[in-house]
């Protein structure tokens, strides 16, 4: 008995509901003036939730003899045998690590671009900064780490990597533990010692038109054709826009066995998606330019970003809201992205610097300006304007920036570049004078005494050791700390040190003894 007769668009629509699920999202725009609802998924979580769903065997297509048309696809379900299944119309979605994308679109005028790895760690009984938001922090010699909330009180840990490291576990104790803040330490060591670290590889891929010379029969759809930087988390959401674009597409097509009728479906599905798919890939790559990055421009541009955002929600919602996807403009991101440069570069000669309480004073202005061109030179390439990062990731030109109009700033960027090549010599440089190699574990506080003779550290080894600066003897071996010893401080007059460690414990230190003054000072159990 033959199945009743389903139009096309029921077909795609029972697809849709029996392939397609939905994940917490990993950022949540904050209010927007434009009463639309944004929803960005976190690639990372579905990733992992259909990884597992396809684990069952590796399917194949099956083409017509004849017309070498695809009419279904061969595979089998976990457990099974190998089964064939027949369609009119095929739809490929299984994701950055395609295994046909080439069968697909045949000579690809792109390849996907390798630009880091992206690691990821599941911790429990975290609290963020704002229940339920995401939260990034921008480390100096790591790259970015992202922490979100899952269900059943469970968050997900992602830390950037532009190389992979040889190890993993220890590049996260060593580079990026001791940079966060104390009170999120703790269940990521647990963390570390319970779980594994999971690492995969991230890429970047311009999409291609299907429709023409790509295979008939079948088309691709999500990471398979299109990638960005996953910094943003835009992947999900360039990808439901990709869905909601063909469901009205495909709504009024009248057979899916009908390839003219797909391909030119196809072929004006790939300039309305535009809009929308090339603001966020853009901004992906772009954000990634500057917060994955090191180097004193991009930290400068960083300073300037936090602050720009930090302003209010004038300066904050258009960006906010690109990234979201609600709005779609790439002319508008451009005009963003200049903002934030040139804001940068105000705050590089207007505000107080680390650890100073005044602006900059009139004869630093030289060196300043200095890094002020460091900071344009770092946005702008030979033959065209690439803006916040885009040279660093090699990207395309964002649509909307033409050659034309950005090779006029080409002549100017070459003189700039000389201008730094002749002044970076007012640049001072440092060198090490003493290296300190006693502790056992990562060092993870350090303090110099008043009288500038001796400096007391801190370790994982659950240690702190007092120094000779002079000599770079160790004066004292202190122990007593049952966890890693995070925070020092030391007295006015020299001689009380202080230390907390990561489980909350502070012990008071005689520095002539080396012994402590105070039993452990716990933490309250009644705390709020």
């Amino acid at each position: 008995m033959s199945s009743p007769k389903r139009t096309a668009w029921e077909c795609f629509e029972a697809w849709w509901q029996n392939n397609c699920r939905f994940y917490p999202p990993m950022v949540l725009s904050p209010p927007n003036p434009h009463g639309l609802t944004p929803t960005t998924f976190s690639p990372a979580v579905s990733d992992f939730k259909l990884q597992a769903k396809s684990a069952g065997g590796r399917p194949s297509l099956i083409e017509n003899e004849d017309t070498h048309h695809v009419i279904g696809v061969h595979a089998s379900k976990a457990g099974g045998q190998p089964e064939s299944y027949l369609a009119d119309l095929v739809i490929v979605a299984d994701g950055s690590s395609s295994k046909f994308r080439t069968a697909v679109l045949g000579s690809m005028p792109y390849e996907p671009s390798q630009r880091g790895y992206l690691a990821g760690l599941i911790l429990k009984d975290l609290k963020l900064p704002v229940p339920q938001y995401a939260t990034m922090f921008v480390l100096k010699g790591a790259g970015p780490v992202i922490l979100f909330e899952l269900p059943n009180n469970e968050y997900r840990m992602l830390v950037e990597l532009k190389e992979s490291p040889p190890d993993l576990k220890e590049h996260i104790l060593r580079d990026i533990v001791p940079q966060l803040p104390l009170s999120i330490r703790a269940p990521i060591l647990n963390a570390l010692e319970t779980s594994r670290v999971r690492r995969a590889p991230h890429y970047y891929l311009p999409p291609t038109k299907q429709g023409e010379r790509s295979k008939a029969g079948v088309f691709l759809l999500g990471d398979s054709l299109n990638m960005r930087h996953p910094l943003t988390a835009g992947g999900m959401t360039v990808a439901l826009n990709d869905v909601v674009i063909l469901s009205d597409l495909l709504a009024h097509v009248e057979s899916f066995g009908n390839w003219d009728e797909i391909s030119a479906v196809l072929r004006k599905w790939h300039y309305m998606r535009k809009p929308l798919a090339s603001t966020i890939n853009t901004m992906s790559m772009s954000w990634a330019g500057i917060f994955a990055a090191h180097g004193e421009a991009f930290d400068i541009m960083q300073e300037g970003a936090f602050k720009f955002f930090g302003k209010g929600a004038k300066y904050s919602n258009e960006p906010m809201s690109l990234a979201a996807g609600i709005l779609k403009s790439p002319s508008l991101l451009a005009r963003n992205s200049i903002a934030i440069v040139v804001y940068s570069i105000w705050v590089l000669f207007t505000h107080p610097r680390p650890g100073n309480k005044s602006a900059p004073h009139f004869y630093e202005y030289p060196l300043l300006l200095v890094k002020a061109l460091n900071v344009l030179e770092c946005t702008g390439g030979e033959s065209k304007l690439n803006l916040l990062g885009a040279q660093y990731w090699k990207c395309p030109l964002p649509e909307g920036i033409n050659n034309q109009d950005a090779s006029r700033h080409a002549d100017t960027l070459s003189s700039l570049q000389r201008a730094i090549s002749k002044m970076s010599q007012l640049i001072p440089s440092t060198t090490p004078i003493r290296t300190f190699e006693e502790h056992e574990g990562l060092i993870n506080a350090v303090a110099v005494f008043p009288d500038k003779r001796r400096m007391i550290t801190s370790s994982a080894d659950k240690t702190l050791r007092l120094w000779d600066l002079e000599t770079g003897v160790v004066l004292k071996k202190m122990e007593g700390h049952s966890n890693w010893v995070w925070a020092l401080a030391v007295s006015r007059n020299g001689q009380i040190i202080a230390s907390g460690d990561v489980g909350g414990e502070v012990i008071a230190w005689h520095r002539e003894t080396g012994e402590s003054i105070t039993q452990p000072i716990k933490p309250s159990e009644n705390r709020s």
